[in-house]
């Protein structure tokens, strides 16, 4: 699967990757500092699934990203140790929101559901 972090901490970054590879070790993982990043990628990369933090998820430019995702048919997944204010986004189909503990059990789901793609040799 190919997967978009958004988080503003390198160093939680860096967690958050070492969790979704723990989860699926085929995982493809793009990485994003601000929004704008997050929106470029995930228009020019397409990922399966976007991962951010709730801070960002907070910001009011979010509902640009989070109408890209809709249009793109991309998972996204808001994380944080509160999750009380993400709930907004619930209008969102494709948004799920989780705290960070549960962010494995959420990828191993999404591994398990996404479609195995065969490359010829």
């Amino acid at each position: 699967m190919r997967f978009l972090v958004a988080h503003h901490s390198p160093l939680l970054l860096a967690r958050i990757r070492r969790l979704i590879v723990s989860a699926d070790t085929r995982a493809e993982i793009r990485e994003a500092l601000t929004l704008t990043e997050a929106y470029n990628l995930a228009e020019h990369h397409v990922p399966d699934c976007v991962v951010i933090e709730d801070g960002l998820a907070d910001v009011a430019e979010f509902e640009l990203l989070a109408s890209l995702l809709s249009l793109l048919h991309i998972t996204c997944i808001i994380i944080g140790k509160d999750v009380l204010g993400a709930r907004q986004h619930r209008s969102h189909q494709a948004i799920r929101i989780t705290q960070e503990q549960s962010l494995t059990e959420e990828i191993e789901r999404l591994a398990i559901a996404a479609p195995r793609t065969v490359t010829s040799p």
